[in-house]
């Protein structure tokens, strides 16, 4: 990235130079020639006009000393013009120069900057789990009375604790993977990829598809489907027991949309443009409540959906629906045929 970063900020630099040097050489041929046309040709009918006391055309002297005058007149235009073309191009070059190394240093910058936060995030989650791991280590060390029960519940909860930071070491992967990425492209049949996402939830009782009966798109199979099960895991984290979950595929003239919607408490209306920020939860929470997780699943989905030149959106009213919506690009959407419900299992064709 930095040596790619470098080769492009000398390429601008040398594009302006390249440019800076063929206006300042064809400015100064322009301007001197016209400059000392106009003097000869002054000098050359000063000689043909002006006379002397006797009615005889100028001496040598005289004629020289015009010559001087006019040629000293010249230069100290030819000067002045020469200092503003300069000014001028210089503010520009400055400008210009600015703008474009500032263009090509933000994606550096940004990329320190995602990693400064990044590097905090990541330490901030693991000490969690970490210095639990200690404390509990640490008590039943020092407890010689410790019996077998009491180990076990201690080696189960470290577990559950290795388990979590296993967890998120592997988004943590995932998202560095995906930074600069590019996913292999291929036809994918989007019905199916979303049925085998439900079938991974293991919940496919509270999950209903509507969609048409056929839907090709141009996508990353892997990758699209974990993005769909990320919706799906958040939409059946955060909805009421034993709500339904609605999943909705369609294609439009913007594109094929994925839409899934949940009933619930809903996102309030400051988190929501937050949510898709690593590590952000709504309870500005980390470590409490049932329903808290790493922050980093909507991050991961939303990047999936970029790296397919799509979009995510959310909406929500809190108490009512919420529903994420993936807007694949038209080059993208396959033909639609009729539509059917999938719903435990039964498809009803409409």
């Amino acid at each position: 990235m930095f040596q790619s970063a470098t080769v492009r900020l000398t390429a601008w630099y040398v594009a302006i130079l390249a440019v800076i040097c063929l206006a300042f050489s064809s400015t100064i041929y322009v301007v001197a020639t016209r400059e000392l046309n106009a003097r000869l040709t002054h000098f050359d009918n000063g000689l043909q006009i002006i006379e002397g006391p006797t009615g005889l055309p100028l001496n040598y002297n005289q004629a020289e000393h015009l010559r001087g005058n006019e040629t000293s007149l010249a230069s100290s235009h030819l000067i002045l013009e020469l200092i503003y073309c300069n000014s001028a191009i210089l503010i520009l070059g400055g400008i210009g120069s600015y703008y474009l190394a500032r263009r090509t240093m933000q994606p550096i910058e940004r990329a320190h900057e995602a990693q400064s936060r990044f590097t905090s995030d990541a330490s901030h989650e693991l000490r969690t789990p970490l210095a639990s791991m200690q404390i509990e280590l640490e008590s039943v060390l020092r407890d010689k009375e410790a019996d077998s029960a009491t180990l076990r519940e201690v080696l189960q909860s470290s577990l559950e604790e290795v388990g979590k930071m296993s967890a998120l070491s592997g988004m943590l992967l995932d998202l560095s993977q995906l930074e600069y990425k590019k996913l292999d492209m291929k036809p994918v049949d989007l019905i199916t990829l979303t049925r085998e996402a439900i079938e991974h939830t293991h919940r496919e009782n509270r999950i209903c598809l509507k969609a048409p009966k056929q839907l090709k798109i141009v996508a990353n199979d892997t990758a699209l489907g974990e993005a769909i099960t990320i919706l799906l895991d958040n939409a059946l984290k955060y909805s009421t027991n034993k709500s339904t979950v609605d999943v909705r595929l369609s294609k439009s003239s913007r594109g094929t949309i994925i839409a899934v919607s949940n009933d619930g408490a809903g996102i309030k209306a400051e988190d929501l443009p937050h949510i898709f920020e690593r590590f952000y939860r709504g309870d500005s929470s980390r470590t409490g409540g049932t329903k808290s997780g790493f922050g980093l699943g909507l991050s991961l989905a939303q990047k999936i959906v970029e790296l397919h030149h799509g979009s995510l959106t959310a909406e929500s009213k809190p108490g009512h629906l919420t529903t994420f919506r993936i807007l694949l690009p038209a080059t993208n959407a396959g033909k639609a045929d009729k539509f059917f419900a999938l719903k435990d299992g039964k498809i009803t064709t409409k």
